[in-house]
């Protein structure tokens, strides 16, 4: 069996899928092509891949109850919320952009204006952990 590289979080998902689906699952990442995640966003653990499977499975049965909330500009977005939700999305073959790399706001909400994103991102992600 071959080895190949995968980088967090994705080990814990490489290792329960066979390494070809891994290495796709991994190279296919829309959503990261289009934002840059806020790094107070990046301060925040990860779902282990039975948490993503399970909000997966949620999100598909019930439908997304808080879009992913992002700031900036085409070429420039910058993820505030949501990062679980974009992989939970991309875990069941939903996709958030278009061809364009454009956010479908079905999906994703944009916010303007985001005065001290640090706090805003600090202050969403501690109410979700309670």
């Amino acid at each position: 069996m071959s080895t190949v590289a995968v980088v967090a979080p994705q080990a814990e998902l490489a290792a329960q899928i066979n390494t070809e689906t891994a290495v796709q699952y991994v190279a296919a990442r829309p959503w990261r092509d289009v934002f840059k995640v806020h790094p107070v966003a990046d301060m925040f653990p990860f779902l282990s891949s039975n948490e993503l499977n399970e909000l997966a499975s949620d999100i598909t049965e019930h439908g997304l109850a808080e879009r992913i909330t992002y700031t900036g500009t085409p070429g420039a977005f910058v993820l505030l919320d949501g990062r679980s939700r974009l992989d939970a999305l991309l875990w069941h073959n939903h996709h958030v952009v278009n061809e364009d790399g454009n956010p479908l706001p079905e999906y994703c909400e944009h916010r303007e204006h985001v005065p001290d994103a640090s706090a805003w991102i600090i202050s969403k992600s501690i109410r979700r952990r309670h």
